[in-house]
């Protein structure tokens, strides 16, 4: 039997694999800015520098910011949902898989 093929991946752990490292590393850059914005951007309107988008950040702390700065924020936040939503999917059925005789 020195010429079996190494079994394919299944596919949920293929889903684990990919789900897992993708969601930490989005939720840290998420966090990081999170972090940057709370500590960074102006809590008044800056018409001058463009910044009169109003965004609330990390237990309701009211912030300003550009559209696109906005923009960002919001899809890192989409992107954070739809994440932990596939892992959950993923380590549910992971869960839930019958154990092979």
């Amino acid at each position: 039997m020195a010429n079996e093929s190494p079994s394919p991946v299944p596919p949920l752990n293929l889903a684990l694999k990919l789900f897992l490292p993708l969601t930490v590393l989005n939720t840290g850059w998420f966090l990081w800015l999170q972090s940057n914005y709370e500590s960074g951007m102006p809590t008044v309107p800056q018409p001058e520098t463009g910044r009169v988008q109003e965004l609330l950040v990390d237990r309701g702390t009211r912030i300003f910011v550009t559209e696109s700065e906005a923009a960002l924020y919001s899809r890192l936040t989409t992107i954070e949902f739809v994440l932990v939503f596939c892992l959950l999917v993923a380590v549910y059925y992971w869960l839930r898989k019958k154990p092979e005789a």
